[in-house]
């Protein structure tokens, strides 16, 4: 995983619902698709994982990082824009509860040592180590016999699922029309000219 993010903050003030309505879809399916896959993922960082990023690091098996000064964590909160519920169920299920309101609601970010600390990761190596200790990981989790891992993932995820069943239909229809709201416009402009010093590509 080389740098990545989720929404293209530039594109949902540019294009508005018609935007807003296929990145909604897309990034939830993807969450979904990640966290129910059978078999062990392993997740190799070697670039920054910020929101949807960071969300698909966590909705694998086994998170490794390599060092450097890349960042790791959720800013949805610090950009002003909702979680769907896809998105901050896995964040609970994946990091431990000390530090989920810290990193979902002050919206930080960490460079890999920090995010180790914080259980965004469970093992930060040197840049030239990180795939093949991937491997070795991958290899270890595959050395169990299919059925017995897929039926221990999926007992393990079986609240999470649960969770996301219950609320999912409700809450992401409110999250879709937030993100269509003035306010969040608002919130996600201000933002972008924080950061980028313009609301427009074609300005930064």
């Amino acid at each position: 995983m080389r740098s990545s993010a989720d929404a293209d903050l530039f594109e949902v003030l540019d294009q508005g619902s018609e935007y807003i309505d296929a990145a909604g879809r897309s990034p939830s399916s993807c969450f979904a698709a990640l966290f129910r896959f059978a078999r062990p993922v392993v997740a190799a960082v070697n670039g920054h994982a910020i929101a949807g990023g960071c969300i698909l690091a966590n909705a694998c098996d086994y998170r490794i990082g390599a060092a450097g000064e890349h960042r790791i964590g959720v800013t949805e909160l610090a950009v002003g824009v909702p979680f769907p519920t896809w998105a901050l169920e896995i964040m609970r299920f994946a990091v431990p509860g000390g530090t989920l309101q810290e990193l979902v609601v002050l919206g930080r970010t960490y460079p890999p040592e920090r995010a180790l600390s914080k259980g965004l990761l469970e093992e930060v190596v040197e840049p030239e180590a990180l795939m093949e200790r991937a491997r070795e990981i991958a290899v270890r989790l595959a050395s169990v016999p299919p059925q017995t891992f897929e039926l221990t993932k999926r007992a393990l995820r079986a609240p999470t699922e649960a969770l996301i069943a219950a609320r999912a239909a409700g809450d992401d229809d409110r999250v879709r029309a937030m993100w269509d709201s003035d306010e969040v416009r608002r919130s996600i402009r201000a933002f972008l000219i924080k950061v980028f010093g313009s609301d427009t590509r074609s300005g930064q």
